[in-house]
Parts: C-alpha cells; structure tokens; sequence
C-alpha cells in the first residue's frame, strides 16, 4: 500500500510484480512502460472489465482486475472518517471560534475587498456544516450545551453571507429532529437553550431576507427552517408556541407564504406549521385574530 506521510509527502510503494507496474513521477502514478500499459488494456479487455476504471464509492462490474483493486484500497486508505465524541467536539466548537473570528477579522480589514475575506467564508461555512454529526451522537447534547456553542452557532444566522445562514437552518433541522432529541438526557434544557439565543427570531429575520425563486437551495432553506419549526412544536409545543406568539413577524410571515406563491412543498408546508401553532397556543389564535388572518387566507 502506499504510504502518506503526514507532511503531505509520498514514500515509495511496494513494486507490483505485474505488466504495467506503478511508479511515481512527481507525486504522481505513472505506467513503466509503453508495453506494460498496453497488457494492461488488453489484459483489462480480455477480462471484459469496462474501458471506464472503477472507483471507489462506485457499483463495481462483474470483473474487476487486481490492480484495480489495489488501487481502490490505496484510495480507502485515504478516506477521512471523523470520529465523533467529547474531545473532538470540544475541537471543533474551538476550531469555529477561530474561524468566526478570523472570517470577523477579514471583513472589517478588506471590507472593500470581498475576495480577501472569501476563503475565510468558505472555511466557515464548511465548519458550520460539519456539526450535522451532532445528530448521530444525542449523548454529547449535554456536552454541547456546556461548551456554550449554540448562541455561537444561532448568532451566524444574523450573517451577512445567506449562504451561512442556510447552512445554520440545515445543521439546527438536524439537531433538532424529534428521533434523536428523543434520546437527548436533557431534551428541554436543549430546547430552551435554542430559545435563549433568540433562535426564533433570528429565524424569521433570515426567511424575510430568503427569496425562494432564486435558486433551489434557497427554497430548500425555506424547507429546513420550516423543519426546524416544526421540530420544535413536537419536542415542547406548549413552551415553543408560546415563544412563537412573541415574535411580531412569524405569523404575518406564515400568512403571507400561504396565501402567495404557487402550490408548491413550502407553500403546503407552511400552512401546516401554521395549523400546528394554532391549535397549540390560545396567544398564537388571540393573534391571528388581531392580524385578521382569517380574513387575509
């Protein structure tokens, strides 16, 4: 197998005992030999392998030739499988503290100059999404909360950049899944922490900034917050519903996302979340009547 030094660096492989052996060229594979390379198609042809190679993650055909195979190991061997539990979580609340401050730093230093700050956005978007993992962990939710890491992650819905602000609805509809808070030791104590933060009306602040017709990965937005709100009135809807009569902008936004628009998922979606706070809250129907929401659907 090869070998790759932690420094990025390449030490030399094993030598394959067969036509069309392996070298490295300047960090690359490379045929030894014009011959080698044309037994190794043949070889390949007369097995009836495919003229495209096979790769790794990829259904594999009837017949795969062994030096096919190598290579697909070589390749797993490379594959990065993040392990997920206290110390690394700890890692990365502190590695998104760096990266929220370094992308801070950049924007008020080059706010001129997008393209100076843009590789900080990037690195902090790809942060942000990693804490999908948290879902599959609810033992570490009480970790999470002692590291303080959701006003953290809440305040970048208030991002200049959507894109992390979408991002921010996707990791909170996954953490927020009724299945998993289900196994949470202390599912409340997450859900007021969520409320704490403001999470509900920094959320209607994005959704009025959203304009689903641009592309379909601000729709899917629109999709993940309505999840996220719905998640919330199954995990406490007493307490969140309460909480949601409190934000001026969340019915009339619901209201209005019902009533325009073509009959499409959000559109269905969101007359759903609407009946759901209804019949969970007395202060949510009291307000309905003084929008004159009955009048207005």
């Amino acid at each position: 197998q090869d070998v790759v030094a932690a420094s990025g660096g390449l030490v030399t492989p094993r030598p394959l005992a067969m036509a069309g052996a392996v070298e490295f060229v300047d960090g690359k594979r490379a045929r030894a030999t014009a011959e080698g390379s044309a037994s190794g198609s043949a070889d390949g042809a007369a097995a009836g392998r495919p003229g495209k190679r096979p790769t790794l993650g990829e259904e594999l055909p009837d017949e795969v030739s062994k030096q096919d195979i190598d290579r697909m190991l070589d390749e797993a061997d490379e594959v990065h499988i993040e392990v997920m539990n206290e110390g690394s979580l700890r890692r990365m609340v502190m590695q998104l503290e760096r990266r929220v401050k370094t992308n801070q730093e950049l924007r008020i230093k080059f706010a001129d100059d997008p393209e100076k700050f843009l590789k900080s956005e990037v690195d902090l978007d790809e942060e942000v999404k990693r804490f999908t993992l948290l879902a599959t962990h609810p033992e570490l939710y009480a970790t999470f909360l002692e590291l303080q890491a959701i006003p953290m992650i809440i305040g970048l819905l208030n991002h200049s950049n959507t894109d992390i602000s979408v991002d921010v609805f996707e990791v909170l509809s996954e953490l927020t899944d009724p299945d998993v808070i289900a196994e949470v030791e202390d599912a409340e104590a997450f859900v007021k922490a969520l409320l704490d933060a403001q999470l509900i009306q920094m959320s209607v602040d994005v959704l009025l900034r959203i304009d689903e017709e641009a592309s379909e990965e601000d729709a899917k937005a629109v999709s993940n917050a309505l999840t996220m709100l719905e998640n919330l009135c199954d995990i406490s809807p007493t307490a969140c519903c309460t909480e949601f009569a409190q934000i001026p902008k969340l019915l009339p936004w619901l209201i209005k996302r019902v009533r325009q628009g073509a009959m499409d998922f959000n559109r269905v979606y969101a007359s759903e979340i609407l009946g759901i706070v209804l019949q969970s809250s007395a202060e949510c129907r009291e307000a309905m009547v003084r929008l004159e929401g009955v009048d207005k659907l």
